[in-house]
């Protein structure tokens, strides 16, 4: 035994042995008893500190020198462990040495497999042919069919059967130890057996099998046991003890078990020489090379030895019947070789196991089909095929039936694709129920069966059902298409054999529906089939409703329907529905050209609920609040585009006074009284007595010409309202002469009885005043606030267009050259203007001297508008000081106090202040300015309670100053009328 063998004996390394028993024998032999795997051990740590080494120099040296990596030291590189391998290859490594790890390297390792071979295999030759090519199924671009439809209704493709049992890269090559031994195995060198002797002294014993096949019993000596059965081994033992050792009895087993080397060749998934445990099998050897590629054989691996072909493994018999006889155990040496896949043929569609299957002893239809497990319930076999490739390189198609005898002694050859179909997704001879009810479902076909049999009682329906409208779905033979038939559910019940409880037939479906539930979404499906069964000779049986009804939306056409019925289809009407007006849309022609009908009775009065429809109909029903053009857009759109030279839009125009001015479609018979009931008739404002007709005449050679008509409204004749409509017409409602919409102002504030009045034409303020009882002892009529609408707009239109002024002086500040404190302080005034612009809304103040107008000047008097709001405050006591002072703010009124005087009060003027441009904004809003004379503007300004004194700014002239000072003065405007109207609120 070497000394590295000594020193991993004396020092456990991570091997698992018995522990040292004295008494059993002494160190050096049980040294000996391990001496195999010690040395297995101490060939593992050499080469994985060789390969250590190699990982520490190699990368530097490769990088230097840019050398290739041998294949040698590859293989030593790969034998480490992951754990190893993933510390080492932390640094940068050539990429050759990034390889997948390998398991135990006890085994002398394969040729490497690359694993892209495995992928590009996964097809066999037949798959690679015949891949899921199903008659009638699209092909690709290539002209290769497209994936087929096999069992369970999930498109898949064919695979090969057998070879994922297999699959996989082996986890490890260590040999196996807890497999049972069978009495019949035969003994060799390297086998470890366990000996206990018990009786008059008890002792245990490990003995290896030595190399010259002896066991060394101590105190009996050498005994001969290679090629003994394990069971021959122990009657041997038995004799020898029961006849050399009196008084002891002995019990015997086996430890630890010889490896064997064998080869596994052919189209394995990792070919090569493999260490196994000598009771290892046939298929333990497949597992540990990973299995077979699938253009190996499964039904014809083969055992030799010495040569000779020395058993077959059919894996058929293992993966089908669970027949383990042929598995027979290794030898050392023997070989596994796994030839190329047979004769194979797919077997796809409606059987168990869908698959690709390797053929041996099978030569016909039946006998490929129970390969695969038979067929499933759901399978048609009497519409089975075959896809065959002929000898020519064509496919073709042979029909089969392989539930008959001649159809199962069908001959199959290498190649083939057998399809089972299945049966037609379809019930026969049911009668089904669907909808609101408490149990929907199917129930069996009898002759004679009515409605009344599947819904017996109204206590089937779940609450709130819909009994006046129910449909039967039925199949016309041969066709199977579509046919409706429509239901009064209650009748059909509560009166059974009646008319009313029809006859059903096989497969008709009974559909129930909620009073209040929206059918439309539960008929989308079958209107979509009846849609699809249209041609172009026969459109389809679906009519519309839309507007004013409970659920509108497409329904079936059933026979003999009337406007009635499709009213109740869409569970009726809704409030508010005009009766007056209703539209047909039918399709006219087979190219689609719709025409619009009159859906009224002859009386106009009501909708003519006895009209029936035709298929392609669409009902249009309006209320008597909402405007109808956005419901019939299309329709009119539709009336235009199909208008040529020889036939004009069928489009009316009502305007002027009528309640929903626009298009309409223009129906046969339509006449004047039609488009007022079309419009919704007139407004309170109309005249009606007498309207405009504009009405277009086109001759040929002169073009249009347009001709305008009146029309007596009071007239019933051919000449008023029974005049018969033209295509272009256009009535004219006009309006009552001097009609008004009631106009209204608005009085608050010191008023004896403040509100708001109605106002006539050429009402003013004092008449207005007066009829409100004048004014209060307390009021102020110098500072009266009138807002008005109008100006309001206009005051909207001036802050904007000075807001673009503001911005555009701006720019041009910032964009001087100079760069002084007196610019910035500028463009910060600039700044703060222009957002107090942005925040300012327009109030539309009106200056007027209400005490002039009280005091019976009609010249100042001023009419009323509507709209119009006078605030009428308190009587004010106060002068206001804004602008450029050195403390802005108000003081009690005096008479005998100038301009001058209130300013000083208020600190005087401040460093930047514009003296010569003050002014008063007096408190009914009207604007005194300084003028050029001082004395003037003091007289002449009359100070009073309520007044305000504003100092402007002291800018430059330039122009933009300008439009800053236009500015300022509109915000100060803004904000005295704003405290005036607050100051009557308060």
């Amino acid at each position: 035994m070497g000394k590295a063998a000594q020193h991993l004996c004396a020092i456990p390394h991570g091997f698992n042995y018995q522990p040292y028993n004295k008494e059993a024998t002494t160190r050096l032999e049980y040294c000996k008893g391990v001496d195999s795997k010690l040395r297995k051990s101490a060939a593992t740590m050499y080469y994985r500190l060789l390969a250590l080494l190699i990982l520490c120099f190699l990368p530097l040296a490769a990088q230097a020198q840019d050398m290739p990596v041998s294949p040698e030291q590859l293989e030593l590189l790969r034998s480490l462990t992951p754990e190893q391998r993933e510390a080492l290859l932390s640094g940068d490594l050539p990429q050759t040495l990034r390889q997948e790890p390998l398991s135990d390297p006890t085994a002398v390792q394969p040729r490497s497999a690359d694993t892209s071979s495995r992928t590009q295999n996964q097809t066999s030759v037949l798959n690679r042919q015949n891949q899921n090519a199903q008659p009638g199924s699209s092909l690709g671009d290539d002209g290769s069919p497209q994936q087929d439809r096999v069992s369970n209704s999930q498109q898949s493709m064919l695979e090969p059967f057998g070879y994922e049992l297999f699959a996989g890269t082996p986890t490890t090559f260590a040999p196996a130890t807890d497999i049972p031994v069978p009495a019949n195995y035969i003994m060799g060198p390297g086998d470890t057996v366990i000996i206990q002797l018990y009786g008059q002294e008890n002792a245990t014993y490990e003995l290896v099998v030595t190399r010259e096949g002896s066991l060394l019993f101590p105190e009996i000596g050498p005994l001969a046991v290679a090629g003994l059965t394990f069971d021959e081994l122990r009657n041997q033992i038995n004799e020898v003890v029961s006849t050399q050792l009196i008084g002891q009895r002995v019990a015997v087993t086996l430890g630890a078990l010889r490896s064997i080397r064998i080869f596994v060749l052919g189209e394995a998934y990792q070919p090569g020489s493999y260490t196994v445990s000598a009771l290892s099998t046939m298929t333990n050897a497949l597992f540990v090379s990973g299995g077979i590629t699938e253009v190996g054989s499964l039904r014809n691996v083969q055992l030799r030895r010495q040569g000779e072909t020395v058993s077959e493994l059919d894996l058929y018999d293992l993966l089908l019947r669970g027949d383990t006889s042929a598995d027979v155990r290794l030898m050392p040496d023997d070989v596994l070789f796994i030839p190329p896949v047979g004769d194979t043929v797919g077997i796809a569609g409606e059987v168990i196991r869908p698959a690709i299957y390797e053929l041996r002893e099978e030569e016909t239809v039946l006998e490929a089909v129970m390969l695969a497990g038979g067929t499933l319930p759901t399978a048609y076999p009497q519409a089975s095929r075959i896809e065959r490739i002929d000898v020519d390189g064509s496919r073709t198609l042979i029909d089969v039936d392989i539930s008959s005898p001649t159809g199962q002694i069908q001959q199959v050859v290498n190649g083939d694709v057998i399809r089972v179909s299945s049966i037609l997704d379809r019930l026969e001879n049911v009668v089904l129920t669907e909808g609101h009810l408490q149990r929907p479902g199917g129930y069996q076909w009898q002759e004679g069966m009515r409605v009344s049999d599947v819904i017996p009682s109204l206590d089937a329906l779940l609450p709130n059902p819909d009994t006046n409208y129910a449909l039967i779905i039925r199949e016309t033979p041969p066709t199977s298409t579509l046919e409706v038939l429509q239901i009064n559910l209650a009748a059909a019940v509560t009166q059974p054999g009646t008319d009313a409880d029809l006859l059903l037939q096989p497969r008709d479906r009974v559909i129930t529906f909620a009073a209040n539930g929206d059918r439309v979404d539960e008929l989308e499906q079958l209107v979509e089939e009846l849609n699809a069964q249209a041609r172009f000779e026969r459109p389809a049986s679906v009519v519309a409703v839309n507007g004013n009804v409970s659920f509108p939306g497409s329904y079936p056409l059933v026979q003999g329907m009337t406007i009635g019925d499709l009213i109740d289809s869409a569970s009726g009407l809704l409030e508010n529905t005009d009766t007056s007006y209703s539209v047909l849309i039918r399709r006219r022609d087979s190219r689609g050209t719709i025409e619009a009908l009159n859906a009224v009775d002859g009386n106009g009065r009501s909708i003519d609920f006895a009209r029936l429809l035709q298929p392609g109909d669409q009902l249009y029903v309006f209320d008597t609040v909402s405007d109808r053009s956005a419901l019939l857009e299309a329709a009119n759109a539709q009336l235009r585009s199909q208008a040529d030279p020889s036939e004009r839009s069928k489009v009316v125009r009502a305007s002027g006074r009528v309640r929903f001015p626009g298009d309409y479609p223009l129906f046969p018979g339509m006449t004047v009284s039609d488009l007022i009931n079309a419009s919704g008739g007139f407004t309170e404002s109309a005249l009606t007595t007498k309207a405009e007709l504009t009405r277009s005449y086109i001759y040929d050679g002169s073009g249009r010409e347009v001709d305008h008509l009146t029309v007596d409204l009071t007239n019933t004749s051919s000449l008023g309202l029974q005049m018969a409509l033209e295509e272009f017409d256009n009535l004219v409602i006009r309006q009552l002469p001097n009609w008004t919409e009631s106009e209204y102002v608005q009085l608050t504030g010191e008023v004896v009885s403040p509100g708001t009045y109605s106002i006539a034409k050429g009402d003013t303020l004092s008449s207005v005043l007066a009829r409100a009882g004048g004014l209060t002892d307390f009021a102020d009529p110098n500072a009266s606030v009138l807002l008005r609408a109008e100006l309001r707009e206009r005051e909207r239109e001036l802050l904007a267009q000075y807001r673009q002024e503001l911005q555009s002086d701006i720019a041009a500040v910032a964009l001087e050259e100079e760069d002084s404190a007196d610019q910035s302080g500028v463009l910060e005034i600039g700044e703060g203007l222009l957002e107090q612009v942005e925040e300012a809304e327009p109030l539309g103040r009106l200056v007027v001297d209400l005490s002039s107008i009280l005091s019976g000047s009609s010249t100042r008097d001023v009419i009323a508008r509507n709209g119009d709001q006078l605030f009428i405050p308190r009587t004010r006591q106060e002068i206001s000081i804004l602008g450029e002072v050195n403390y802005p703010t108000s003081h009690v009124y005096d008479p005998t106090l100038s301009v001058r005087d209130y300013i000083d009060m208020s600190g005087g003027l401040s460093q930047r202040a514009d003296a010569g441009r003050t002014y008063i904004i007096k408190a009914n809003g009207s604007v005194v300015s300084f003028g050029r004379s001082r004395w003037f503007f003091e007289r002449e300004a009359g100070l009073g309670p309520g007044d305000s004194i504003v100092v402007p700014f002291d800018i430059e002239p330039t122009d933009y100053l300008v439009t800053w000072s236009s500015v300022s003065q509109i915000l100060f405007n803004l904000a005295t009328s704003v405290l005036a109207i607050q100051s009557v609120n308060n």
